[in-house]
């Protein structure tokens, strides 16, 4: 005895408990197979422009990094930076902070020279430079003379310009000989410095003791 209705499909029932039964295209069979289906997690979408932009900035700064690392040659800015040691001074254009005086600076020499210099800013624009007795001295305005007689050792520096000294005076040559400089020859700011004579000092030492 079967109590289903008239044009449904019969199954056997030796029980006579009452069986409902859902074509396979039934939303309520899916819905109720559903939290029993195990679905694997999506792989996450990436955009392949912002994966370009982040190349691009990594091979611009690994460039900006190589062009922006100089060796020291000589003893010109000894005893902060002797031959051999090794700075990274990116352009001074991408740092917000202005040039300042003690700050120290690679700069083209000056005019029909080749080489590169490493100095330490003693005079910006608008100051009015005096050497004497072996100091530097950044006065806003000229001097009366009477501090310094000399007028050869008085310099005035334009509204682009910056006065260049070492910390070494005895080697160095710098705006004391060729006055000061344009900002247009300033290629950047000393941010960083690798005190590799250290290294060499030390690896002598180990070699000695160990001879």
């Amino acid at each position: 005895i079967s109590d289903s209705k008239p044009g449904s499909p019969i199954h056997p029932n030796p029980g006579h408990q009452r069986i409902i039964t859902y074509p396979a295209h039934s939303k309520r069979r899916m819905d109720l197979a559903a939290p029993y289906i195990r679905q694997s997690p999506s792989p996450p979408a990436y955009n392949s422009s912002v994966l370009q932009r982040m190349t691009g900035l990594a091979h611009a700064l690994a460039a900006l990094l190589a062009r922006s690392h100089f060796v020291v040659r000589g003893n010109s800015m000894s005893p902060t930076l002797r031959d051999g040691d090794i700075v990274y001074a990116p352009p001074y254009r991408l740092m917000r902070r202005p040039l300042r005086r003690g700050d120290i600076v690679v700069a083209h020499g000056p005019a029909n020279s080749p080489d590169i210099i490493i100095k330490r800013i003693s005079g910006l624009p608008g100051d009015w430079i005096e050497y004497g007795g072996g100091a530097v001295i950044a006065r806003p305005e000229p001097p009366d003379g009477t501090d310094n007689p000399n007028p050869a050792l008085v310099w005035p520096c334009d509204a682009d310009e910056f006065f260049l000294t070492g910390d070494n005076p005895a080697e160095s040559a710098d705006s004391r000989k060729y006055g000061p400089l344009p900002k247009k020859a300033i290629i950047g700011r000393v941010c960083l410095i690798a005190p590799t004579h250290r290294l060499r000092r030390n690896s002598r030492t180990d070699s000695a003791n160990r001879a």
